[in-house]
């Protein structure tokens, strides 16, 4: 069979399975009908999307909006989960927001390859579902586009996993300064694509005023690594942002984003810093989309451990927060140079 048959082939169960799940929860779906009728909309079979990791879904621009105007969004497009909380049921399977006959779901930038149809990428929405967040306000932006509606408990394992690490160091004591970590310039670009997540770089700056010492934090994926926003290609580049409080020992605040670069963009600023805009006349200003935000009594393992999973599979945040690499690619960069010696 070739690879055009086996896509027809996946294509065509995809879709038996969208009308199977259609078929089941076709009240679902027609309370949803109804709702958009109302103000004159009406949905198709397009509308209607499946993936084995995620379900049955309906994509409808600002269903959310529609389906649930009393949630309030601020300027970065976020809503405070205690707003969710008062109008949602927050069960075990992390992620989503259960209604009655729909669910509301994160942004799909959090997905694996930030892909609608994929699964959460580890581990980062596990630990926020997890976490209480005394004396912090959190926020999220969701997927306001599609809504499950396939309601149950149902959850799409994925075995690999992605682990943290500490950071020991005394954050009130970092000098400032930028730095800028790369995975080895000796390794082949395809070794580095699989030890390496398609990490390009990694970039690290700390800048003081008076009490507030501030960390900013940007990821640039491999050149072809791209996605889509806002109708458009661009490479998307993870970024962190957050203040510490040297006088109460605690972050005050802590948020993360995506920036989406251009093609012209990206190649200017990947091997750039954050002094880029000071030293280069040709402004780089990315679009953003803020992901999360959190504000209140932020403890420092709380935000080295969120900093560690957004930034999922990347090596190089471990290597800044521990000074070396975790041990897989250790052991794996070892056999690379022994097979080469060989």
């Amino acid at each position: 069979m070739t690879d055009d048959e086996l896509m027809e082939r996946y294509y065509l169960q995809r879709e038996k399975m969208k009308h199977f799940y259609l078929e089941k929860f076709s009240d679902n779906a027609q309370k949803i009908s109804n709702t958009l009728g109302k103000i004159g909309l009406s949905l198709k079979d397009d509308n209607f999307e499946y993936s084995d990791p995620v379900g049955l879904t309906v994509k409808f621009d600002n269903i959310v909006s529609i389906l649930a105007p009393e949630l309030i969004r601020d300027k970065d497009d976020l809503i405070k989960c205690k707003q969710l909380a008062e109008f949602y049921q927050k069960k075990s399977r992390e992620g989503y927001y259960y209604a009655n006959n729909y669910m509301l779901m994160l942004t799909p930038f959090l997905r694996r390859g930030m892909h609608p149809a994929n699964n959460w990428a580890p581990q980062f929405v596990r630990k926020f579902w997890e976490s209480d967040f005394n004396d912090i306000e959190a926020s999220v932006t969701l997927d306001y586009d599609r809504v499950k509606i396939d309601v149950d408990e149902y959850g799409y394992a994925e075995l690999d996993t992605w682990f943290g690490a500490p950071f020991e160091e005394d954050i009130s004591n970092i000098k400032d300064g930028i730095s800028k970590l790369k995975p080895p310039m000796s390794i082949d670009t395809n070794i580095v694509n699989i030890f390496f997540n398609n990490i390009y770089s990694l970039d690290i700056k700390w800048n003081t005023k008076g009490n507030i010492k501030t960390f900013q934090s940007l990821e640039f994926s491999s050149e072809n690594v791209v996605v889509e926003f806002q109708g458009e290609l661009f490479h998307p580049a993870k970024y962190i942002h957050a203040e510490f409080d040297i006088e109460s020992g605690l972050f005050r605040h802590f948020d993360g984003a995506i920036h989406f670069y251009t093609q012209n963009d990206y190649m200017m600023r990947r091997d750039s810093d954050f002094n880029h805009t000071f030293k280069n006349r040709s402004l780089v200003k990315a679009k953003a989309k803020k992901i999360f935000k959190l504000d209140g009594k932020i403890p420092k393992d709380l935000w080295a451990e969120f900093t560690c999973h957004f930034f999922t599979g990347n090596p190089l945040i471990v290597e800044y927060f521990t000074g070396s690499y975790p041990q897989y690619v250790i052991d794996g960069l070892n056999r690379v140079c022994v097979s080469q010696t060989d």
